[in-house]
């Protein structure tokens, strides 16, 4: 006769770093049989199809010898699911625009095109969100399967606000190179409000590494700011720059103590 299962738990798994969850299915348990819930992880209980509570790490007995844990049902007689989610791993994940972007350029008002990539780390956050949002039957849930169905929603928080930025800061493609940071930073907000609120995922790091813009593009911004040839738009000064001044050559912002532009080189004073 085959012994009955004791102890419930992901010694005997074989994870990875990639491995956000791993379902165990049970169903011949012995009478002292418990959950053991390691410090990198929590756990999802579910009898029968349905999640019935949501365990942090510590051992948990599945049976109640006075009130009993399932009351009134023979022990061994019903299946058990013991999803562990790993809320430790920080797991890296690269994303990248799927095409360019039409971007209108602060500087001279022109029609810019852009692409951006990077990656970000995410991490399980609310496990019991993660599961009813993303798990679903799956037996194991990968870094990839997650980048494969949040790809679209990433990119459609990544695209305006780099468009909002560049608007706001007051930035022409030349700028980027050095603003990779403050886009990094104007993007992680909504995209961390959108994990959260939906997956309950977080993500503690996110990293804008490349900023493609095709040559077509730079010649012509590079033409009309030699030309003078185009029409600036006024920028939004921020309350920290209301001391900053415009170009009047090519409208970049500059502040009191500069006496030549950084991006076209015309003296200000």
């Amino acid at each position: 006769m085959a012994k009955k299962i004791e102890i419930i738990g992901l010694d005997e798994l074989e994870l990875t770093n990639n491995d956000l969850f791993v379902r165990k299915s049970v169903t011949d348990m012995g009478v002292n049989a418990r959950v053991e819930v390691p410090e990198t992880h929590s756990a999802i209980l579910i009898k029968d199809g349905k999640l019935l509570e949501n365990l942090s790490a510590g051992t948990y007995p599945l049976f109640d010898k006075k009130e009993g844990k399932f009351k009134n049902e023979k022990i061994g007689s019903f299946r058990v699911e013991v999803i562990f989610v790993s809320t430790s791993a920080k797991l890296r994940v690269l994303w990248g625009t799927r095409n360019l972007m039409d971007i209108r350029d602060p500087m001279t008002g022109l029609g810019l095109q852009m692409g951006a990539s990077g990656e970000f780390e995410v991490r399980v956050h609310n496990p019991r969100k993660f599961y009813l949002e993303l798990i679903g039957a799956d037996k194991k849930f990968t870094i990839e399967k997650l980048k494969e169905r949040l790809q679209g929603k990433i990119v459609s928080v990544i695209e305006p606000a780099i468009a909002r930025t560049m608007r706001e800061k007051n930035l022409t493609y030349c700028d980027i190179a050095e603003h990779k940071e403050t886009l990094a930073k104007s993007i992680l907000p909504s995209l961390q409000e959108m994990f959260e609120g939906e997956y309950g995922l977080e993500i503690p790091s996110f990293i804008v590494s490349t900023i493609v813009v095709p040559d077509e593009c730079k010649d012509k911004i590079e033409e009309a700011i030699r030309s003078g040839n185009f029409k600036t738009i006024t920028p939004v000064i921020e309350k920290e720059e209301k001391n900053a001044s415009v170009c009047p050559k090519c409208g970049k912002l500059f502040t009191e103590d500069e006496k030549f532009c950084s991006n076209c080189g015309a003296k200000l004073k």
